[in-house]
């Protein structure tokens, strides 16, 4: 379908890749069925941003009139301001021009049939399957082009990797057991392959690498690579042979990008549930 500016669709990314991915996804589906163009709002955390690891130019950036067209809540703004345009983002003239979509991290609070008007606003986490589904392997092959050309994807062409996500799912009591591992490194079909670990925690992953050797498996740190350490990381996974997967977003959409190249090459290892949540993508 021809893209046009008649109808757009505006993305406010958050949170870290993974989830940004997740959004960007649900921002690619909307405007695909509705022939629209695309627009996104760089997130404002640090680190590893969907514009990073995607083709350039395919994360179009919000303009100051798209902005204005919208009523893009703006950050900076002060409390009355910001107040004026929560109302008029509630008025019937706005509803009538454009759909603010707001959906809450874990359960699915909106679905894609609320974006109907003629502009669309998402603001949310959108990891349901409601709103991915028809465009994650499109975002998949877009998020491959990248990681392909990487050094790390070609150096694990014939390795394990074991990813573990620590930080505030620890705190928050989403991390996996170490009894997940232990059964998911077991059923490898191979355990005799190079073995690297990724992770958000440098020393947990030191640790991680003896505990593995115990269990026969010769793993060691990803080695040190020029550029981001995220990307890097990305590139390992999704170019892996064998894959363990830990519950993060980060790491799923860097499993799928490696499954594009062969689905039926490779073993990979998914944990149930998905942080112990209700998540459609606990498969």
């Amino acid at each position: 379908m021809r893209k046009t500016r008649d109808r757009i669709v505006v993305v406010r990314l958050k949170g870290g890749l993974g989830n940004q991915l997740f959004e960007y996804a649900a921002g690619v589906a909307i405007a695909d069925r509705h022939g629209a163009q695309l627009f996104v709002e760089a997130a404002s955390e640090r680190g590893l941003a969907a514009a990073d690891v995607l083709p350039p130019g395919v994360c179009e950036p919000v303009t100051a009139a798209i902005a204005a067209r919208v009523r893009l809540p703006n950050a900076n703004a002060n409390a009355v301001d910001r107040v004026l345009s929560g109302v008029l983002r509630r008025s019937p003239w706005y509803v009538a021009q454009c759909s603010w979509v707001r959906e809450a991290p874990m359960e699915p609070s909106a679905k894609p049939e609320q974006a109907t008007a003629r502009d669309v606003l998402l603001d949310g986490w959108f990891i349901n399957r409601l709103w991915f589904a028809d465009s994650y392997l499109k975002v998949a092959d877009l998020l491959l082009e990248r990681l392909a050309a990487h050094p790390a994807f070609l150096l694990a062409q014939e390795a394990t990797v074991v990813s573990f996500r620590r930080g505030d799912f620890v705190r928050n009591g989403w991390a996996l057991s170490m009894e997940y591992y232990e059964r998911a490194v077991s059923r490898l079909h191979d355990r005799g392959r190079p073995c690297f670990v990724v992770g958000d925690d440098a020393l947990f992953c030191t640790f991680a690498c003896d505990w593995l050797a115990k269990l026969g498996v010769d793993a060691r740190p990803r080695p040190a690579m020029e550029g981001s350490a995220g990307l890097a990381d990305l590139a390992l996974i999704a170019g892996a042979r064998q894959v363990v997967m830990s519950n993060s977003t980060f790491c799923w959409w860097a499993t799928v990008a490696g499954d594009r190249v062969r689905p039926n090459g490779r073993q990979v290892m998914i944990p149930r549930p998905w942080t112990g949540s209700r998540l459609p993508m606990s498969v």
